[in-house]
């Protein structure tokens, strides 16, 4: 596999490293690391050995600007139609085990979604565990965010989804939690109603999308997570907050608050040191979005 390695990176572009360094004002170590944060990742064998994705860093360096330039590769539209029409759950593809036919199993019938995601870059090996047994994920922050920033433009059908980020980021960050759902409601208000109905999982179908629009955000995202009364649909960090959200289907956001309360899912973030949210959401799909929800906010 084609790849440019840690060694040779240092050995053949200290020079674009060292002027990358100047323009950014940082130091030579401070550049690399951040070079390896974008960038590096790719393993294609049970070896540890990773490599730099060549299109992406030649643009760097050309350009001189830390960016997403997976985007200007291309993503197949026929891996998302895919990945919407099987109802993939999104959150799994993040530490996902597979055996060693999902690199070699390709029948027309019965396309692999992670074979596929492998062969087109957007998952690699993070771990070889023995036995043939993987772990999968995404190899770096910039093909993490493409493959979510790409899945959530194709489920709402907008381009211009750099304003609301920015906002939605912002929002979060301050627990501005109207804010944020008013971003979410115009999410989902683009999303055509022949996708969310041809989904027959339509809870997972809603929470992949939520944990999609977050993971583009950029925030730490727990989906599922276990406790010893239930598992929490969704969890979201940042340095300062914690939501801890539970969805309801045709139903009220005040049932899901009482799950919440009642099953005390946010108690063990109460050592955390941060401000916690409890939020219930009600989603309607009939109208394929979110009809209302409610949020106490527990402070530190």
């Amino acid at each position: 596999m084609l790849g440019i390695t840690e060694e040779e990176l240092e050995s053949y572009f200290r020079p674009y490293i060292e002027e990358l360094a100047r323009k950014q004002n940082l130091s030579y170590d401070e550049t690399l690391e951040r070079i390896r944060y974008w960038y590096n990742g790719f393993r294609f064998t049970s070896r540890d050995v990773r490599v730099y994705n060549p299109f992406s860093l030649l643009h760097l360096f050309e350009r001189m600007e830390f960016s997403n330039y997976w985007f200007e590769s291309g993503t197949p539209n026929f891996l998302l139609n895919l990945l919407s029409e099987r109802g993939f759950d999104v959150s799994s593809l993040e530490g996902l085990e597979v055996d060693e036919e999902a690199f070699t199993s390709y029948e027309p019938d019965d396309l692999k979604v992670e074979a596929l995601l492998y062969q087109a870059g957007y998952l690699t090996i993070r771990e070889y565990e023995g036995d043939g047994i993987y772990v999968l994920d995404f190899p770096n922050y910039e093909i993490r965010r493409s493959f979510y920033s790409r899945l959530v433009s194709y489920f709402t059908k907008r381009a211009d989804l750099g304003p609301r980020i920015r906002r939605m980021i912002r929002a979060i960050q301050q627990g501005d939690p109207d804010t944020m759902f008013e971003l979410l409601e115009s999410f989902f208000a683009g999303i055509p109603y022949d996708i969310r109905d041809g989904i027959k999982n339509r809870e997972q179908y809603y929470q992949s999308i939520l944990y999609s629009i977050f993971r583009m955000l950029s925030f730490k995202v727990d989906a599922e997570v276990r406790t010893n009364r239930g598992r929490i649909d969704l969890v979201v960090r940042t340095r300062d907050r914690i939501y801890v959200m539970e969805l309801k289907l045709d139903s009220s956001p005040e049932k899901a608050l009482q799950q919440i309360r009642e099953k005390g899912y946010h108690q063990r973030y109460l050592g955390d040191g941060k401000e916690i949210y409890l939020v219930g959401i009600g989603f309607d799909t009939r109208e394929g979005n979110i009809r209302d929800y409610k949020v106490e906010k527990i402070s530190r």
